[in-house]
């Protein structure tokens, strides 16, 4: 019995050696190796999964206070437990089909990837911190805790769906994100959201379906190629900020869809369209403005199906605006496709284009 026991110390004495061991520096940049469960500890400043090492079962950062660097060439699967940790990316790191990410913490991506792994139904991923980082999906995807991007970060969406149902997308103060080829499911009230007035959302090739009514609050908003505004909801634009549809794209909203204008700082120019080929196009849309007005130069404006202006405006420098009366360089190009039409039901709409 006591020899029994004494196997059994010495063999968990081995067992912690050997976890201890294999903490800090794991693996070689000259030899391969398969890598069991490795825990890094926070008392280690020089944890590192290097080169040739293959994470197969995945790894845990002891908690909130540890960091490791990621340097090593091959997938990483199994768990990965962050505890509040810092994994700082020195080469992409790409997901095995077997990886789940179980508890939330930092990515510092340096610039680098983080591939996620293809799911035959959807990618569970809980409220990670991603700092200047692009995030690849290759299936869709679940968010089961608000996650936050820093830095200059891009998600990629691979032409699958976001779920923000339960948790949104939020990008810290001052920085930017750009949102790609995804379609963006369960969009309410603080969903998709800048936290401060020097952050920048940008959509590219961007399904935005909501739920229930958005407001874009603070922060400047980018659109890229075409994003759809979808699901019989109102978006809002509140922000202090403002919306640019780039040249060569459109900002389209969906049948159904309202389109209120009520900028906090109450100028009339937040919709920047840079020249004849950035579209606003309205889809059986409503189109809303408070006594701010809003003022629509350079870009061109499509009307489809029957539309309507509701406008607050009592004089008409509070109108809905097209062109600004002064330059034909600033006039509006406006497509009015056929059964189509806009039907003005209060306020004031001026046809200001000078050409």
């Amino acid at each position: 019995m006591n020899r029994s026991l004494m196997l059994s110390t010495g063999m968990l004495c081995m067992l912690s050696t050997f976890f201890i061991m294999r903490a800090g520096v794991v693996g070689s940049n000259t030899t391969p190796s398969r890598e069991s469960l490795t825990i890094f500890p926070s008392i280690d400043i020089d944890n590192e999964m290097r080169g040739f090492a293959a994470f197969e079962a995945g790894f845990t950062l002891e908690d909130a206070t540890t960091s490791c660097l990621f340097n090593a060439f091959f997938p990483v699967g199994g768990s990965l437990t962050f505890n509040g940790g810092t994994l700082n990316l020195n080469l992409d790191l790409h997901l095995t089909a077997t990886a789940l990410v179980s508890d939330a913490g930092i990515i510092n991506g340096n610039d680098f990837a983080l591939h996620l792994p293809y799911k035959n139904a959807s990618f569970t991923l809980p409220g990670m911190t991603f700092i200047d980082t692009t995030v690849v999906c290759a299936s869709d995807m679940v968010l089961s805790g608000t996650v936050l991007f820093g830095g200059t970060s891009m998600l990629d969406g691979g032409g699958n769906t976001i779920d923000c149902s339960t948790y949104g997308i939020w990008i810290q103060a001052g920085g930017s994100l750009l949102i790609k080829d995804a379609t963006l499911r369960g969009i309410d009230a603080g969903k998709l959201l800048c936290m401060d007035s020097a952050a920048t959302l940008s959509l590219s090739n961007v399904t935005v379906m909501q739920d229930a009514t958005y407001s874009f609050t603070q922060g400047d908003l980018e659109i890229f190629n075409e994003v759809v505004m979808s699901g019989g909801q109102n978006f809002v634009f509140q922000s202090s900020g403002q919306a640019a549809i780039t040249s060569g794209a459109t900002w389209h909203f969906d049948s159904g869809m309202t389109f209120s204008y009520a900028p906090a700082n109450s100028s009339r120019d937040a919709i920047v369209m840079e020249d004849r080929t950035s579209t606003m196009w309205l889809n059986a849309t409503t189109l809303v403005s408070t006594t701010t007005g809003l003022r629509l130069t350079k870009g061109t404006l499509r009307i489809d199906g029957t539309c309507t202006i509701i406008s607050d405006a009592m004089v008409e420098d509070e109108a809905i605006c097209l062109g600004d009366g002064i330059s034909a360089a600033n006039d509006v190009s406006v497509e009015v496709l056929a059964e189509s039409g806009l039907y003005l039901t209060s306020g004031l709409l001026a046809y200001s284009n000078v050409g």
